[in-house]
């Protein structure tokens, strides 16, 4: 029988885990935004749960 931990992370799991870091890290949200607008990365809005009654447009 092989054990679970044994097998790889998925994409998902490596996600989700990074998402934990990044909230418990205490760093400011200012940064991360400029870190993605600095990596020129390009959310894709129609993908992403957002929180009931928040659009990508307000901050």
């Amino acid at each position: 029988m092989s054990n679970q931990s044994e097998r790889p992370w998925s994409e998902d799991e490596k996600y989700a885990l990074l998402t934990e870091i990044l909230k418990k890290a205490g760093i400011s949200s200012t940064y991360l935004v400029r870190l993605i607008n600095d990596f020129r990365i390009n959310p894709n809005w129609e993908h992403i749960p957002l929180p009931h009654g928040i659009s990508p447009t307000k901050t």
